[in-house]
């Protein structure tokens, strides 16, 4: 204990010897606090009473007490008199360094508490305390060297301010000073010094807003700590803290356990001493290779150092080489390395070495100028913390086995096509887990970073399980740039490919192509990346990574995809799995064709918004095949899809499972009502058990499901035709356009007919409805409103007839719902089914969005030759088939490839024109200003010259505030950076209707922040008529449970018995009356929250 008085004798305004009984009794509670935990109600862990760790004093002054007399160190606080927080860090370095220099034993494995007076402002500057001076004498605590052991060779020390003041508040003699509050008891100070002496020991807070450390699972590291308990000692409440949780009692153990506080004899490091073992880190100078060196090494070797090879150098290896663990081998710009068949591993079992770094300049290769590293078939690289760092430079790997590593790491290259890994094994077997760390989540094992070019073909990459269950890790990480991945096995990993854009580079895109994806969590994400391509691969053992809550593909906030001819298994038996997940796709024609689904739970879901301001364009389903899934073929929630799934010509094409619940083939609960075209000469093309807005219409024409002139490999694709198939395309759709506007509404704006129907009187009614019924079936939703809110004029037959003659707008959610409120229930039923019939007006807007698709499928095959070309990029074509696709995702990437090759000044001015370009809904706009925030966030970091990976807490809070702020682009660039380099783990949840977010799945990174988690209990369909499913699932599988049915009034309506290992039980809901009920999931004294079901006629 470090006391620190005022240097004035007579008023020391701290503790002196004469209250060596107090400071005792201060340990003595702090003690009694450790030894008598009270039972925390709030958090998840059983009652530890006591903590069997204990606080030695002896309370012997000039032993284990000690004061000093320094104004400067005394007026040290955490809070008063303009608290400035880089002066608390010098006076609390200046009071610890003075207490450690003076402290008689400096080798003993003590803990300094260094007491302090609180905050004093030195008004005069003459650096002495004077009285009248501001002083605040309450305070908190400083911990500086967070989660330190002894062995790190700093001094284990905390400082606590304010304990003085707080002790004359507690025996109410506080005099002319500020009182501190506290009115406990005295001991019950020592409660102070806990809170700090956890820090330093590993303990942080609870919640992730206090937490002082980025911790894995985004809190204080520690499962069954809710993140916010008022009884915790690590909580922020000062007055009522008793407990500790079995996790932080077990970490603090733990420190002990290992021998963290015992003096252990240590080997030498090699700084001129010996050791009776190998020495494991480096002893001598850096082995140099200088320019102009060919240097060969054909023996095997254990270095004591690392290796640089120089501009100009080069080194090939063909034997065994063992390396320090701390040593590297680094490759200098204009250096080369070739690994011929050599083995690099470490020198010491159960440790790593650094691997190899590589350094070039990011332009075109110059053969003995540019960096470059080159492995050949039977070379190993074992055991490296980051086998591959490639700044800038080559590799070129052919048959190489990267063996129990960390990640291969590829940065910052606009194009290079020569990198490639070619028949490679990127291997992580057991003797990994011992390398990895095993509370920790894995790192990835291959990062593509802003680098445009590599290609990986029939390259394995295979790891294990984690052994406690966190994240494996990724197959392969991708933010920014352009790689192709072929006929390659990636398996077992919590992502096979993650891909993330990246504001600096969104010309990035991939292919992926035929490739195993087999046992992964998920096997493909794409979050912002438009323009890749998913074609010919096997994504199987969907389910097989931890049973459950796993997807094939994940397509979120990206356009210009194609995603075919896949095969998707899922494990049989496996719960909530899902084939391909579409979020946000946007206004544009996307296809998800010719693929091949079997035993997921559902094959295809569609959240949010994928459809255009025009119903008919949008994500389109076809041909695809489904086999044996278990609850759904396809789900569509939220904003919906394209309106015609097919076309009155052409069927769609996709066979379904035959489930028989309702729903099973087709559930569409999204806005957009859809109108599916099958063909009737086929069974399992006929969608039988479907739900929501769905009208299926039988055509006598099969779709034979052959590629079209824009499938295929792109660079076989004419230009010219493009061009020339577009220019066709856009003619016949402004054609067609002209005639609609021409016929919409009369040619009048919504506008008009509005103020038409509110200054209707009786005498002109027969006239406007007369016209009315000219007009139709051109009149919009708008419009329609505008005249049923005058059925004061017009009888509810004339209204009805008038919604029959204009059956496009019946097929739309919103207005279904207006119908609903302002005409009766009946009346509505009855003209909902007209919203099947089909007129010229339908004819009109398919032949628009027929040739709308084919203006964007050849745009995107236009874009993707440009994006492809080895030679490099040309951005004036680029962005010239961007504007031909004349849509907002587009001119939003047209803005911001001004990132990549002009300035960002230049991509705000184009995201400024959006405004005159397109008209924005209300949410379009306010994710519109998000993403020019993120921009300017974006621009004043590079103005800072800071890194995007290398941003630093505050950025990295600022980011994950842009990441939770919406479901949009300007998120999707959030996420791609903090999931890429800040260890976050932002995913989407593909849930029940009406329920969607981000999660994290076992393992996930730290401070995601779920918008809504997987519910216990779900029910489909959602509102009902004659049943309901509840899928469920049962916190203990091996015990019997009930759901449990009340009414709006709360009174009991049914219950339905849950038997053991069940998942699902149907209501039939004949009898029971119209209206809300609330649905209770129980199994022993667990209650889930409630559902809400509404019944409806």
């Amino acid at each position: 204990m470090h006391i620190f008085q005022t240097e004035d004798p007579a008023n020391p305004l701290h503790f002196t010897e004469n209250h060596i009984e107090i400071i005792n009794s201060l340990f003595d509670g702090a003690n009694h606090h450790l030894a008598n935990l009270c039972d925390d109600p709030d958090d998840f862990s059983p009652h530890m009473p006591d903590a069997r760790i204990r606080l030695l004093n002896t309370g012997t002054i000039g032993e284990d007490v000690f004061f000093y007399q320094d104004d400067h160190a005394w007026g040290f606080g955490t809070a008063g008199c303009g608290y400035d927080f880089l002066d608390l860090q010098g006076r609390y370095d200046d009071a610890r360094d003075l207490a450690l220099a003076n402290y008689p034993a400096p080798d003993e494995e003590a803990f300094h508490i260094i007491l302090t007076g609180g905050n004093w402002r030195d008004e005069d500057g003459d650096g002495k305390y004077d009285v009248g001076e501001c002083h605040f004498p309450c305070g908190g605590g400083l911990t500086r060297n967070m989660g330190s052991c002894p062995d790190s060779g700093t001094p284990l020390s905390m400082g606590l301010a304010g304990t003085y003041g707080t002790y004359l508040s507690a025996i109410g003699n506080t005099g002319d000073l500020p009182d501190c509050g506290y009115d406990g008891e005295v001991a019950d100070i020592g409660r102070g010094f806990l809170g700090e002496i956890f820090h330093v020991l590993s303990l942080d807070h609870l919640s992730p807003l206090q937490v002082h450390k980025n911790h894995s699972i985004g809190t204080d590291g520690c499962l069954d700590t809710p993140l916010k308990a008022n009884l915790n000692l690590l909580d922020c409440n000062f007055t009522e803290r008793c407990a500790l949780t079995e996790c932080q009692i077990g970490r603090l153990h733990r420190l002990f356990a290992e021998g963290k506080f015992s003096s252990l004899e240590r080997f030498p490091d090699g700084n001129g001493g010996f050791s009776q073992t190998m020495i494991c880190t480096s002893t001598e100078p850096t082995i140099v290779i200088p320019s102009g060196a060919d240097v060969v090494w054909e023996g095997p070797k254990i270095l004591r150092s690392g290796i640089v090879v120089e501009d100009g150098g080069k080194l090939t290896i063909k034997c065994e080489v063992k390396l320090p663990s701390d040593a590297k081998i680094e490759v200098e710009e204009g250096g080369a390395l070739i690994i011929d068949g050599g083995h690099l591993l470490p020198k010491c079992e159960d440790m790593s070495w650094r691997g190899i770094t590589l350094s070039g300049d990011g332009g075109p290769f110059v053969p003995g100028q540019s960096t470059y590293l080159r492995i050949n078939p039977g070379s190993i690289i074992e055991a490296a913390e980051n086998p591959i760092v490639n700044n800038s430079a080559t590799v070129l790997a052919f048959g190489a086995l990267i063996s129990n590593s960390g990640t291969v790491e590829l940065h910052d290259h606009e194009n290079d096509p020569l990198t490639r890994f070619i028949n490679c094994d990127f291997i992580r077997d057991s003797d990994y887990a011992l390398l990895a760390s095993p509370t920790e989540n894995w790192d990835n094992q291959m990062l593509i970073d802003n680098f445009s070019g590599p290609q990986i073909t029939g390259c394995t990459f295979n790891t294990i399980a984690h052994p406690i269950g966190k994240s494996n890790g990724m197959g392969i990480a991708h933010i920014g740039g352009r790689f192709t991945l072929s006929s390659s096995l990636i398996e077992g990993y919590r992502v096979g490919v993650n891909g993330n854009t990246l504001l600096e580079n969104t010309t990035g895109r991939f292919t992926i192509q035929q490739c195993t994806l087999r046992n992964n969590a998920i096997a493909i994400v794409s979050d912002g990346i438009n323009n890749i391509d998913i074609r010919e691969n096997l994504i199987e053992g969907i389910g097989n990574y931890h049973n459950g809550d796993e997807e094939g593909i994940v397509l979120r906030e990206c356009t210009g995809f194609e995603v075919q001819d896949n095969e998707f298994e899922g494990l049989a038996g496996a719960t909530d799995t899902w084939g391909i997940v579409v979020e946000n796709s946007g206004s544009e024609s996307n296809d998800i064709e010719r693929n091949a689904f079997s035993n997921l739970h559902v094959a295809n879901q569609a959240q949010l918004l994928n459809h255009s301001f025009d119903p008919f364009l949008g994500l389109q389903y076809s041909c695809n095949t489904n086999t044996s899934n278990t609850s759904y073929d396809y789900v569509v929630t939220n904003d919906g899809i394209a309106a015609f799934q097919g076309s009155p010509t052409l069927p769609a094409g996709n066979t379904f499972s035959g489930i028989a619940s309702a729903g099973g083939d087709f559930f569409n609960d999204g806005d957009n009502g859809i109108t599916y075209f099958y063909y009737d000469g086929a069974a399992d093309e006929e969608p039988v058990n479907y739900s929501g807005m769905f009208t299926p219409s039988a055509l006598n024409e099969d779709n034979t499901c052959q590629p079209d002139d824009t499938d295929g490999p792109i660079i076989l694709i004419d230009p010219s035709k493009m061009r020339e198939r577009y220019l066709k395309a856009r003619e016949g759709y402004y054609a067609a356009k002209a005639e609609y506007d021409s016929l919409m509404n009369g040619g009048q704006d919504e506008a008009y007919w509005k103020s038409q129907a509110e200054g209707l009187t009786p005498a002109g009614a027969a006239a406007f409805w007369q016209n009315a019924v000219n007009i139709s079936p051109y009149f919009s939703k708008g419009t329609l409103e505008s005249i049923i809110k005058r059925g004061d004029l017009f009888s509810y037959a004339e209204l009805a007839a008038l919604l029959m003659d204009n059956p496009e707008a019946l097929r739309d959610a919103k207005f279904q719902g207006f119908l609903y409120s302002e005409l009766p229930a009946a009346m509505v039923d009855t003209i909902l089914p007209y919203r099947e019939v089909s007129t010229p007006r339908t004819a009109l807007e398919v032949e628009m969005a027929g040739h709308r698709y084919t203006m964007h499928q050849t745009a995107n095959v236009r874009i993707k030759q440009i994006l492809s070309d080895t030679l490099g990029i040309n951005y004036t074509a680029y962005r010239e088939w961007l504007r031909n696709k004349e849509s907002l995702e587009a001119y939003y990437e047209l803005a911001t490839s001004y990132c990549v090759k002009d300035s960002f000044e230049v991509a705000l001015e184009k995201c400024d024109s959006v405004y005159l370009l397109f008209e924005l809904t209300e949410a379009q706009e306010k994710a519109h200003k998000r993403f020019v925030e993120y921009l300017k966030f974006t621009m004043d970091a590079q103005a800072a010259g800071v890194h995007y990976a290398a941003y630093d807490s505050s950025r990295v809070a600022a980011l994950q505030s842009i990441a939770d702020s919406g479901d949009d682009r300007a998120a999707a660039f959030a996420r791609g950076l903090l999931n890429t380099f800040y260890g976050y783990d932002y995913r989407i949840v593909p849930q029940s209707p009406n329920v969607q977010g981000l999660y994290t799945l076992p393992g996930s990174g730290p401070a995601t922040q779920p918008q809504e988690r997987a519910q216990p209990l779900s029910a489909l369909p959602n509102p009902a008529r004659e049943q309901v499913a509840f899928r469920y699932q049962l916190p203990d599988p091996q015990q019997p449970a009930q759901l449990l049915i009340y009414d709006m009034q709360g009174k009991h309506a049914a219950t339905l018995r849950c038997g053991l290992g069940t998942v699902q039980q149907i209501w039939q809901t004949a009898g029971y009356q119209r209206g809300l009920y609330y649905c209770i999931l129980q199994q022993g004294g667990y209650r889930s929250p409630a559902l809400k079901v509404l019944l409806i006629d």
